[in-house]
């Protein structure tokens, strides 16, 4: 279990949140009860930073599936199955920096209350915002599908489609709707998994003091995480590696408790408690980090674990795991780090960040803009070669971009000007808007 100790009295600046803040400390942890902690700072503006990474993440995607439609990547593959593996892994963890995004911006609203007995916004509120957020865009994205591709092209029920429950209907296609909607579905189970579990979280915790309760906090994501890789094995061992299970959240929570756990940690540094140095004094080395991540992606690469449905149980504990703390060395120093890196000014450019904003309208449609372009050049103008996949990107990614600000502007963000407001001692962020 983690030790606890007060932080010095000294401000400490944390990077990350459009620019740097000043976060005073010197609380001593015996002096601390569930409700005698000062009041959490407001709703936190965007980080530059953070969507920058949200931004490489989506255009990271987008490459891949250029790569994969137009068969570029089965060459790949067939030459040099590690340059292959590491290609189609790619998407994979990019998807996985995308939960940990997700786990550390949203389970913040929830840290207080478990925590300190804070007040939190109300449940309903909570689930007015996830759905303005998800439902507008990915509705006109799939109503666009249907008038360019045709409905037929969609591989599922409407009801299953329209409500993103598919996935749990479903246990014949690996992706139906449209393709890179899958990931859509385990975003909604964990959205209706996480009130859920900070409830029993809260009720758990109720009268306890602050150590234990990070100590149940901190062993619970652990847990997540162990049932995530044990529920792979069940699966596979007792359902045949039923579509419907493998493919939902208990799979992927390992990639959400990552960011649930930075969310903790930089929770307590804002209260002045210190709960991992080690965690911190990584976080001062980004380039130590994304080294890490690297490191492990090319090891996935070289041990051949494909992300495939006819993959071992073992073979995706692995790949999973892996990815997981690749994901988690990425976000940690761009949300806990002082210091400001090369890295920092990089992904943190006001491009990226442009990117980043509007990225969830480009991850919706850049697969309609590839297969649309597929279609009407009949497979040939940009097929299975290195400069025809280069000018496959060059042709999807200003379309992409273009749709992804016309989503932003014309649907993301009138839909969720109509949410409710947060509880005032809401501990969220613009950024999970």
């Amino acid at each position: 279990m983690p030790s606890v100790k007060p932080m010095p009295g000294s401000p400490l600046c944390v990077r990350g949140f459009a620019g740097d803040f000043t976060l005073h400390h010197g609380l001593a942890v015996d002096s601390l009860s569930a409700s005698g902690v000062s009041t959490p700072d407001p709703i936190l503006p965007r980080s530059r930073s953070l969507d920058g990474v949200r931004g490489l993440a989506a255009l990271g995607v987008l490459v891949f599936h250029c790569v994969y439609f137009n068969g570029f990547w089965s060459r790949l593959y067939s030459e040099s199955k590690m340059t292959g593996v590491l290609v189609a892994n790619s998407a994979n963890f990019c998807v996985c920096v995308f939960f940990v995004l997700s786990g550390f911006l949203l389970f913040r609203e929830f840290l207080g209350r478990i925590l300190f007995d804070e007040a939190t916004t109300p449940t309903r509120s909570y689930f007015t915002r996830r759905f303005l957020r998800i439902y507008p865009a990915y509705w006109a994205a799939l109503l666009g599908f249907v008038v360019l591709l045709g409905a037929d092209q969609l591989h599922g029920s409407v009801f299953g489609l329209v409500t993103l429950t598919e996935r749990n209907l479903n246990s014949t296609q690996p992706e139906p709707g449209i393709p890179v909607t899958w990931s859509l579905f385990i975003e909604i189970a964990f959205y209706v998994f996480l009130p859920l579990a900070a409830a029993i979280l809260s009720r758990v915790c109720r009268g306890k003091p602050v150590a234990t309760r990070l100590r149940i906090i901190l062993g619970s994501l652990i847990g997540f995480a162990v049932f995530s890789i044990l529920w792979i094995f069940l699966v596979d061992r007792f359902a045949n590696s039923d579509l419907r299970l493998m493919m939902n959240l208990p799979t992927y929570l390992v990639w959400f408790a990552p960011g649930m756990g930075l969310a903790t940690v930089l929770r307590c540094h804002q209260e002045g408690l210190h709960i991992s140095p080690r965690i911190s004094r990584l976080a001062r080395h980004p380039w130590w980090c994304w080294v890490g991540a690297l490191a492990l992606n090319l090891a996935i690469a070289k041990l051949n674990l494909l992300p495939s449905t006819s993959a071992t149980a073992v073979e995706r504990q692995v790949r999973l795991t892996a990815l997981a703390i690749a994901a988690f060395l990425v976000v940690l120093p761009l949300v806990l780090t002082s210091r400001p890196s090369r890295i920092h000014t990089v992904v943190g450019a006001r491009q990226l960040a442009w990117v980043g904003t509007v990225s969830y309208g480009v991850y919706l449609w850049h697969v309609i803009v590839i297969l649309v372009i597929i279609k009407l050049t009949d497979h040939g103008a940009f097929r299975n070669t290195f400069g025809a996949t280069l000018e496959l990107i060059a042709v999807v990614l200003p379309i992409s971009l273009l749709l992804g600000w016309i989503s932003f502007w014309g649907i993301e963000q009138p839909a969720m000007s109509l949410a409710p407001p947060r509880g005032a001692r809401s501990m969220g962020s613009q950024q999970d808007r």
